[in-house]
Formats: C-alpha cells, structure tokens, sequence
C-alpha cells in the first residue's frame, strides 16, 4: 500500500515535468525523440520534455551512485569500528575474568 501511494504522489508531481516517467533511460529517450523526430507534431504530443529538461535524466542517476558509495564507505567504517570496539570490550573482560580468578 506504501508503494502504490508513494507511485502515485511520485507520478502526480512528475507528470508536468517529464510526462511521468520515473525511468531515467526512458525519460532520456523521450526527450531525445521528442527534440528529434517529434518536433512536427507537437499538436499530438503534450508532454513539456524538452533538451532543458534532460540534464536530470544524466545527472541524477551519476550523483545518486557517488552518493551511495560514499554511504556505503561511511557505513562499512563505522560498522568495523563498533566491531573493534567489541572485540576490544571483550579482550578487556577476559582479562578482568582472569585476574579475578587467581
């Protein structure tokens, strides 16, 4: 139900802009034919896709990959360091155990 919903809200917002297409390979295609082939009948099509548009369909995929990778490097340092710090926590209470015991 969440994913219909947030389709919905996602192709409302969208549907002035770029004729809903939430595929950024499709979307770059429309507006390459569009500016193209299509130009002659703009009386059938009505979808505002345009060159000036098409910098998102580029853009957006490249700046959402750099975005992820930084994520997943910040993400892959903190975890090995809450794992360092465990394995730090737990030589610690091994050493206190054995102290304890003689």
């Amino acid at each position: 139900m969440a994913i219909g919903i947030t389709y919905f809200g996602l192709i409302t917002m969208s549907i002035s802009t770029s004729g809903a297409c939430l595929n950024p390979a499709i979307g770059l295609v429309q507006s390459i034919y569009q500016k193209i082939i299509a130009d002659k009948y703009d009386e059938f099509l009505n979808f505002d896709v345009s060159l000036s548009t098409m910098w998102i369909y580029i853009t957006a995929p490249l700046l959402g990959g750099i975005l992820a990778g930084f994520l997943q490097i910040l993400l892959s340092y903190a975890q090995s360091s809450i794992e360092r710090k465990k394995t730090q926590l737990s030589q610690e209470s091994l050493k206190l155990n054995d102290s304890k015991m003689k």
